[in-house]
């Protein structure tokens, strides 16, 4: 009778210990796959912030491309379809309401775009996307004249100095240009080059397309027009969201951060083929195919440019200049 106990309690003993591994493997499964699930979900965010940066930042095209009124993304098409565009569904006409009042005062606008601090007004994403174009063109259409239109001068002057007998301010004032554009060999030529400026309507269409027609939080916060990067620490900066180590410029007014783009247009050899192109042509539709380079949209960059050069009919700032 002993002996039976004994070989239940053993019987008992093993069936208990048989439990308490099995018990064991389970759990330590359910803690691999627990760990490779929070493997993956950390994953997975780090992919969604990482897509996040232009997304939430820049406000790039995610569900449309120009507005809710015009092209959506979803609606695939070639660069050769663009003459076609279709109508906004909208009752006033796109030309319309983008048409800019010729009663404005310029001269007042200047004093608003020169911020360090933006009020409620100046919050484009809570407008309508009729008035948020409107508004956008208002506050950028003064700062890129006013840089446009003293680069103009520089390059008038440079043609004059091209073939003439230079006085010692003409040449200090030479040695400053080949300075701010590094040109290192001093060939007048090439400063001429850097410096003539591009039509106002693919510098809109970037403005646009960069600063998502002034709802970023690079131009809200640092008037950062074109979504220009900081590589510089020292200087006033804003970290993208989400990003490891990415900084873009804050600018004290629209004007300085025009000026920083145009300078960087004028002296970065990526853009080598783009200056030449501006000494043979203003046509905007020729210029914008030399700035694909701009973007890692690459050709979709330029067709997008297209878009809303098109659509916004900015060709007509170009005629009034």
């Amino acid at each position: 009778m002993k002996q039976i106990e004994k070989y239940g309690f053993y019987t008992f003993f093993i069936a208990f210990l048989i439990a308490l591994y099995a018990s064991i493997d389970l759990n330590s499964r359910l803690n691999k796959v627990m760990a490779e699930l929070v493997s993956l979900k950390s994953e997975d965010q780090f992919t969604k912030n990482r897509n996040e940066i232009i997304d939430d930042d820049l406000v790039t095209f995610d569900n449309q491309i120009i507005d809710e009124n015009t092209i959506k993304t979803k609606k695939e098409e070639k660069p050769d379809e663009v003459e076609n565009l279709p109508q906004p569904k909208c009752e006033e006409k796109e030309e319309q309401f983008l048409a800019i009042n010729p009663k404005i005062d310029f001269d007042s606008l200047q004093k608003r775009y020169k911020v360090k601090s933006r009020d409620e007004k100046d919050d484009l994403r809570k407008l309508s996307t009729k008035e948020k174009k409107r508004r956008f063109i208002e506050l950028v259409l003064p700062a890129i004249k006013e840089s446009r239109d003293r680069l103009m001068v520089t390059y008038k002057n440079l043609l004059e100095l091209k073939d003439s007998n230079l006085t010692e301010s003409d040449r200090e004032y030479l040695d400053n240009l080949y300075k701010l554009y590094r040109i290192q060999d001093r060939d007048i030529d090439k400063l001429i080059l850097a410096v003539k400026p591009h039509p106002i309507s693919v510098i809109l269409a970037q403005a646009a397309l960069e600063s998502g027609w002034g709802t970023s939080r690079f131009f809200r916060e640092g008037s950062n027009i074109f979504g220009i990067w900081s590589f510089d620490e020292n200087e006033e900066r804003i970290k993208a969201r989400g990003s490891n180590g990415v900084y873009l410029k804050k600018y004290d007014s629209y004007v300085e951060s025009v000026d920083d783009y145009m300078l960087i247009l004028g002296r970065s050899p990526k853009y080598e083929e783009f200056r030449k192109a501006r000494m043979e042509t203003d046509d905007p539709y020729e210029l914008i195919q030399y700035l694909k380079v701009y973007s890692e949209l690459r050709d979709e960059y330029v067709r997008r440019l297209r878009i809303v050069i098109k659509a916004n009919k900015f060709t007509k700032f170009d005629k009034e200049n």
